[in-house]
């Protein structure tokens, strides 16, 4: 341990003091050169490529970094300069002399969309997994990682356990994106014939690749079934693209705010002497838009605060599945659960005194006021803590409710109880 820590101290110290040292006019102008070069080869957009370069390189002349102290200091003065002539989030100019080692050492490579995350330490990108009430099911990935055998075998299972639900959520709230190979898989699911999804166009090796979504032979169940994406600013890259996809191909509804706006790819380019360059080499093409989501994000079908999207989204659900389901048994289990839901998504307080009016016995059934809270019980059966669903009715569970039938002098002296099974029952206050 005091060796690393010796070393990580020398590392800052050399790090710090080499990028302190005064630079001369020719590291300058090799530096800004450099920077330019690498602009006009690889950046994604050749004409704007051009403005930035002419811009950084209009400065050199005229004289603007002469009195420039340090590589730091030219960093910050490139960076704030290109950003005046074109304003892109992913472009960026660092000095980073450790980078620009493992570059040399290992070559820049040629770029390829990027990819990420490992299968075990990511979990094929899968956070949860759940049945929610209304047979609704939720599927969060934190990513979406490379296609290897082992994470298409788990996400094959995540979505096998799904296939028999009513609909899905899929949250991607906090998802940075990453392989859209993977995206492609999953899109694979919900299509029933070959569908183009977008093209990746690279510019420094000039290539196209074409995305589509290959429906799965075997699996048929997820064609047809609705479909729900939860987004926001912590949506990213390769999500977006997910979120993009399937909203303009009419395939699934999109809820939450507007994405990150991360359509291009990045690669690390070094401009020497330390300097690192992150440079946007590739873009998007949309099958439907023909263009991509840069900048603007992907703009939801319902636009709420992220917090408040999954509970959108299930009452969506349920306000759907009410009115296309005809089988009475079905209608009641739906009813059941939606207020259940709507009980759940909007809380409400009974007052102290309300709930002491409630309190007292009904044949079989005891009700108490414990700290604050309304308990009851039934002869022989355990106690259950009730929640408030209206200013009447409680429930202790997801399986019964109670409601209070006030009578004209303002007192409570009977209940009525309600059972998931479809019981009703009825009972009058026979003591206080």
């Amino acid at each position: 341990m005091k060796i690393s820590l010796l070393l990580s101290l020398f590392l800052v110290y050399t790090f710090t003091s080499f990028s302190q040292k005064p630079l001369d006019a020719k590291t300058k102008n090799e530096i800004i050169n450099s920077v330019s070069k690498i602009l006009l080869n690889d950046y994604v957009y050749p004409d704007t490529a051009i403005l930035m370069s002419k811009h950084i390189l209009k400065q050199l002349a005229d004289g603007k970094y002469k009195s420039v102290s340090s590589v730091v200091v030219l960093t910050n003065a490139l960076n704030a300069d290109i950003k005046t002539a074109v304003n892109d989030g992913h472009f960026q100019i660092t000095y980073n002399p450790v980078m620009e080692k493992q570059l040399l050492n290992h070559g820049e490579l040629a770029p390829t969309p990027i990819a990420s995350g490992n299968y075990r330490n990511a979990n094929a990108g899968i956070r949860s997994i759940k049945i929610l009430n209304g047979n609704i099911g939720l599927l969060e990935l934190g990513n979406f990682v490379d296609p290897t055998k082992e994470a298409k075998e788990a996400m094959r299972s995540a979505l096998t356990f799904l296939a028999n639900t009513n609909a899905i959520i899929f949250d991607l709230r906090n998802n940075g994106g990453g392989s859209p190979e993977m995206v492609q898989y999953i899109c694979g699911y919900f299509f029933e014939k070959e569908t183009h999804l977008m093209d990746w166009y690279n510019r420094p090796l000039n290539r196209t690749i074409e995305y589509y979504a290959w429906p799965d032979s075997t699996e048929k169940r997820f064609i047809h079934k609705p479909v729900y994406i939860l987004a926001g600013k912590g949506t990213a890259s390769a999500a977006e693209e997910f979120c993009y996809d399937l909203k303009h191909l009419k395939r699934a509804t999109l809820i939450g705010q507007a994405t990150a706006g991360a359509a291009h790819g990045t690669l690390e380019r070094t401009a020497g002497h330390g300097v690192i360059v992150y440079v946007p080499y590739a873009h998007v093409i949309n099958a439907i838009t023909k263009t991509d989501w840069e900048h603007t994000g992907v703009i939801p079908d319902i636009n709420v605060a992220p917090e408040k999207a999954l509970e959108v989204a299930q009452e969506k659900i349920f306000e759907t599945l009410l009115k296309t389901t005809t089988d009475t048994l079905n209608l009641f289990e739906l009813n059941w659960q939606y207020d259940i839901l709507k009980a759940y998504n909007n809380p409400v307080t009974i007052d102290k005194e309300t709930l002491q009016k409630f309190c007292g016995i009904y044949g079989e059934r005891t009700f108490t006021l414990e700290n604050g809270e309304l308990y009851y019980q039934r002869v022989g059966k355990p106690k259950f803590k009730l929640s408030a669903m209206t200013n009447n009715v409680m429930k202790g569970n997801d399986f019964f409710k109670i409601e209070f039938i006030k009578s004209a002098d303002g007192s409570y002296n009977e209940i009525i109880a309600y059972y998931q099974d479809r019981r009703i029952e009825r009972a009058t206050r026979t003591s206080k």
